[in-house]
């Protein structure tokens, strides 16, 4: 019960959660295992990858069939298996460079974990969930996603609030930015390609 009190004790916007969580050694692991089990029980409900596969692999086992059928079966089936501890990797290694935003800005946390751990603390479970709301579940976890980045660099890199608030904005900032510039090369780069076939 420890992860769901102080995920959910964080959407007080307490400082005090923020360094609780921060300065609590179990916090990472709880982090963590709440994130991986989401992902699974996402995972189940939502796309049925575990029940699927495993009915084809039977099948296909139970049938004898040879070849790619029971082959491909079974690599889903690992894919499904191991795919949350992948994420949670990507989402360690995607979420550096918000941390060196926050050292830009004169941060100084104990350590990286720190700041990982507390920013994604509230979305390994209550942030996904967030996400199924109709129409506004995105939008609002966007909001409130840059507020707990915001309570972090104050709490854990240790900004005074208007460093915290320019590390924040530079992130929203450079995020706008590359949104910006992914909509631009979609739709220009196959123009662009295209007058060039003709000139």
């Amino acid at each position: 019960m420890g992860y769901f009190r102080d995920a959910i004790d964080m959407f007080s916007m307490d400082d005090k959660v923020f360094k609780r969580v921060g300065n609590n050694k179990k916090s990472f692991k709880r982090v963590f295992w709440a994130d991986i089990i989401t992902n699974y029980i996402l995972g189940f409900l939502v796309f049925g990858v575990v029940l699927l596969y495993l009915s084809v692999f039977v099948y296909a086992v139970a049938q004898k069939e040879a070849g790619p059928f029971s082959a491909y079966a079974l690599v889903a089936l690992l894919v499904f298996l191991f795919a949350p501890f992948l994420l949670f990797g990507l989402m360690y290694v995607f979420t550096f460079p918000l941390h060196l935003i926050g050292l830009l800005f004169g941060g100084k946390p104990k350590n990286y974990n720190d700041f990982f751990k507390v920013l994604i603390y509230p979305y390994a479970v209550f942030g996904k969930l967030i996400f199924f709301v109709p129409v506004v579940g995105g939008v609002v976890w966007l909001v409130l996603s840059y507020i707990f980045l915001y309570k972090t660099y104050k709490n854990i890199h240790r900004l005074g609030h208007s460093k915290a608030v320019g590390a924040t904005f530079l992130v929203i900032g450079l995020q706008l930015l590359f949104f910006v510039g992914s909509i631009l090369l979609f739709f220009f780069l196959p123009l662009f390609i295209g007058l060039r076939h003709v000139l």
